[in-house]
């Protein structure tokens, strides 16, 4: 008996007890279609990191020849303030994955990006975006 119940506080420890939140946003216009994700982990009702991923499909032509050189000064801001990303490009689609780790960005760099650290403030300001979070 003892057994299993280490067994199953080890693998709640290793699960995270589900301290995440997932928020989702569809954009679809004449210029392009994008879907945004943010998985959001906490500890407790602070924030620790926020994954975002951006999948881009551009649909017209001139903004499609040009978004690598826009979205170079996004890197260039991310780079400057020490957070991760990934980053691919084929024909007309673009995905972006960005890591802001909490406890490596600065408390300006999270005051511009995340904005607050309590989740519940965060998952706020999503909706208030159109992001449908669960």
């Amino acid at each position: 008996m003892k057994k299993i119940v280490l067994s199953f506080t080890i693998a709640l420890a290793l699960t995270g007890c589900g301290n995440k939140l997932k928020c989702t946003r569809t954009i679809k216009n004449d210029v392009m279609t994008q879907k945004t994700t943010y998985i959001v982990y906490t500890d407790k009702d602070t924030i620790t990191k926020v994954e975002a991923t951006e999948k881009t499909e551009v649909a017209n032509k001139e903004i499609n020849e040009n978004y690598d050189y826009l979205l170079s000064f996004r890197f260039e801001d991310l780079n400057n303030n020490n957070i991760k990303y990934d980053y691919s490009h084929k024909k007309n689609k673009y995905d972006l994955k960005i890591t802001y780790d909490l406890s490596t960005m600065s408390e300006d760099a999270i005051t511009a990006y995340i904005e607050t650290k309590n989740i519940d403030e965060y998952k706020t300001k999503l909706s208030d975006e159109n992001f449908t979070c669960k």
